[in-house]
């Protein structure tokens, strides 16, 4: 059985949702699946994950991802598509996100092939970016998949009634790498580490986690805060901290493969984003029984962290005020002794592999049926 992967950028890029993206193409090859990926990109960069040598890439070379696409561009992309799903003749196509399924859609409909369309996000990303302007005709769209993904069952709610059957739950795995890695308890006599890794983006929220920071910091000659990532503005941050004058205690590196490494050397994930579907670096963090800090307003992140057990949570300030709160409970807690690994590890063992995966296996064969 062929089954077709989608996505809109892969090369080059560096994320959580590609990372998982490949776990899922190989648990897929692992079922007896023949897995193709599809994906656009002018780029030649190496991915910056590796993907199981089982899975055929076709990279759909000469449109550009970041760039708006004419009229006449996107006709072209939908020939191509078509001719390229026509020539695998896949029992099924798993769209991740909006983005590939837009391009996807119409050429699986002509071929009568089903498409899932895998929402990686929450839908909170139509209420607080600019895709709430066309929220009603993204909802209609999602009429033509065949089912539709979603991390936590508490999002379907939040989508129109007329697609609400479509739906089923599939959350993240914990990458079969993590899942063999032994969790470490913290010890809060050394110094503590904040780690926060991710694109440097507006979600993310970096520049308001490094103000913050800084504040918080400022009368502390035991605490450190190490980020991982990257990202057009990663300049800018360099500067702030030096504005900030806290280049002594917060630390910019590169994205790094070896991150579960550098999260068991932390004590706390700092994840102060404004929005997320399912976060991949918490879900990772909390197996290995380091706890998360990040804002209760935010799907995905509210729905992993329980406040005062396997972290902390406070409602999102524009001001940063509310951060610096808690990074100062998490401060104190962690001086007075209290541990949490335990609890982190324990809330998030029913991510495990075996358990995600099979699902997977069991939708593509229940639409393919």
């Amino acid at each position: 059985m062929k089954v077709v992967i989608a996505t809109r950028a892969l090369s080059g890029v560096l994320g959580g949702l590609e990372r998982q993206l490949g776990e899922i193409a190989k648990a897929l090859c692992d079922f007896g699946f023949d897995v193709h990926l599809v994906y656009l990109s002018n780029s030649q960069e190496p991915l910056f994950f590796d993907f199981d040598k089982r899975i055929s890439h076709h990279q759909i070379i000469g449109v550009s991802p970041e760039v708006r696409a004419s009229i006449k561009l996107k006709i072209l992309r939908q020939i191509e598509i078509f001719r390229l799903l026509r020539r695998i003749r896949p029992n099924v196509v798993v769209s991740f996100m909006t983005g590939s399924y837009f391009f996807l859609s119409m050429p699986s409909l002509l071929l009568r092939i089903p498409i899932v369309l895998a929402e990686r996000n929450s839908p909170q990303i139509y209420r607080v970016t600019t895709a709430s302007k066309y929220r009603g005709l993204i909802f209609l769209s999602m009429l033509f998949a065949s089912r539709i993904t979603t991390q936590f069952s508490e999002y379907i709610n939040d989508y129109p009634r007329y697609l609400r059957r479509k739906f089923r739950v599939i959350p993240n795995s914990i990458p079969r790498e993590i899942q063999s890695r032994t969790p470490r308890d913290r010890h809060s006599s050394q110094p503590l580490v904040y780690l926060f890794a991710g694109r440097f983006s507006f979600q993310k929220r970096l520049e308001l986690l490094i103000r913050s920071f800084a504040q918080f910091s400022l009368d502390k000659t035991d605490v450190s805060l190490r980020v991982f990532g990257s990202g057009a503005n990663a300049a800018e941050m360099e500067s702030l901290i030096r504005d900030l004058g806290a280049e002594e205690r917060i630390h910019i590196f590169g994205p790094s493969k070896e991150l579960p490494i550098e999260i068991l050397k932390a004590d706390v994930l700092c994840i102060p984003s404004l929005w997320e579907g399912f976060p991949n670096v918490l879900l990772e963090s909390l197996y290995l029984g380091v706890p998360g800090l990040g804002f209760s307003n935010c799907d995905g992140v509210r729905h992993l962290i329980v406040d005062g057990k396997n972290g902390w949570l406070g409602e999102y300030i524009e001001d940063g005020s509310s951060l610096v709160s808690l990074l100062e409970r998490s401060y104190l807690d962690l001086k007075s002794g209290k541990s949490m690994s335990k609890d982190c590890h324990e809330s998030v063992k029913d991510f495990i592999p075996e358990k995600v995966y099979s699902k997977w296996q069991d939708l593509i064969l229940e639409i393919a049926r």
